[in-house]
């Protein structure tokens, strides 16, 4: 309730992580408790790195592939980032055989202006740029000596949680770390700083606190 999630929303979220088995159900009395499954947990682990890392993934950079056609990339389909008909980003450790791509190293270049829309959307960067900034701020007023700044532990959680919400919906997307990596001075990568530092400074969920035992 304290970041306006309902009841309702709450019971259909739970059905759907149960029905594609991200969560597991138990009861304790009347009580049912919800747990991570184990397929859950590996899911999660697979990808906290990107989520709560401060090192960019793919730190040797990107590299564009000219290709005959999509088949070329079949082996890396999920790395590879699509902005032309023929035309791919990859990361540069990829290794693709030369018979079938043509490769350009464009790292630390002068990227036009319609590269950047093709990686990341401007409505998505202004939501980057928005979080950066809060999450700027939040920063500041932790280390700040006036007192009524503090937050108390419900909007602890609370602002961990929204954050956290909005920045892993880009932090596992390949188009957002192609963008930090090519624009290293750009709004996702000032997202990804502040927001990576700021997770690391608010301290962790705790379930006994919010626990009505």
């Amino acid at each position: 309730s304290h970041v306006g999630l309902k009841p309702e929303a709450i019971r259909v979220a739970i059905h759907r992580l149960k029905k594609e088995g991200w969560i597991s159900a138990s009861k304790n009395g009347r009580e049912v408790i919800y747990r991570l499954s184990t397929s859950g947990i590996a899911s999660t682990k697979a990808v906290y790195g990107e989520v709560y890392g401060t090192n960019v993934k793919y730190d040797g950079g990107w590299k564009l592939l000219l290709v005959e056609s999509a088949d070329a990339l079949e082996d890396m389909e999920e790395k590879a980032i699509r902005l032309l008909k023929r035309v791919y980003l990859l990361p540069a450790s990829c290794a693709v055989a030369s018979n079938l791509a043509l490769e350009l190293d464009i790292q630390n270049r002068a990227i036009p202006d319609w590269l950047v829309e093709r990686l990341v959307p401007m409505d998505v960067l202004e939501t980057a740029s928005k979080l950066h900034a809060l999450a700027q701020t939040l920063t500041d007023e932790s280390k700040s000596d006036n007192v009524s700044n503090a937050l108390n532990t419900i909007d602890r959680a609370a602002v961990r949680l929204m954050i956290l919400h909005r920045w892993r919906k880009m932090a596992l997307r390949e188009n957002t770390w192609a963008h930090i990596s090519l624009f290293p001075e750009g709004a996702m990568a000032q997202c990804h700083l502040n927001v990576t530092r700021l997770l690391a400074d608010l301290p962790r969920l705790n379930a006994r606190q919010f626990s009505s035992s």
